[in-house]
């Protein structure tokens, strides 16, 4: 894991960092990137960033990779699990665009879900349902409640 800052300032037990950018690996092997414009780590709880302005982007090599952005994000390292809220997007450039509410990421699983309101943006088509768990390894998305679809 790699952690990068740009500047980084101290308010009582919070450290304030621009631009922090976390490189880390999945268990497969495949390289992710946390970034955000600013990050909060209060240093009682070492493991744990609140972030704003969050962009995560995951290699993958047959579909081009994935992107995912927050207005706002908590990350624990520990845990290696994003919540993100404010509005979530992700997407991988080529079969599919998700917005959400919010989210929660699981980095190891590779697993995101949400039990807010999801559209997802297919070629050809578009499904919206009231949750969602997406399997970013397998690309298979679960959709639940009032579920609709338009082709």
């Amino acid at each position: 894991m790699d952690l990068n800052l740009e500047r980084i300032a101290l308010k009582g037990t919070s450290i304030i960092i621009d631009q922090p950018k976390l490189v880390g690996y999945q268990k497969d092997g495949r390289p992710y990137e946390i970034r955000a414009r600013q990050g909060i780590q209060d240093i009682t709880h070492p493991d744990v960033f609140d972030l704003d302005g969050l962009d995560i982007r995951i290699e993958s090599a047959e579909a081009g990779g994935l992107s995912m952005t927050a207005a706002k994000g908590h990350y624990n390292a520990r845990a290696d699990r994003a919540e993100m809220s404010g509005g979530v997007n992700m997407r991988d450039g080529k079969s599919f665009d998700m917005r959400l509410v919010s989210a929660v990421f699981d980095l190891k699983s590779s697993k995101m879900t949400s039990d807010k309101p999801v559209k997802v943006r297919l070629v050809g088509g578009e499904v919206d349902g009231k949750s969602i768990e997406f399997s970013e390894k397998e690309r298979r998305a679960s959709f639940r409640g009032g579920v609709h679809s338009l082709i």
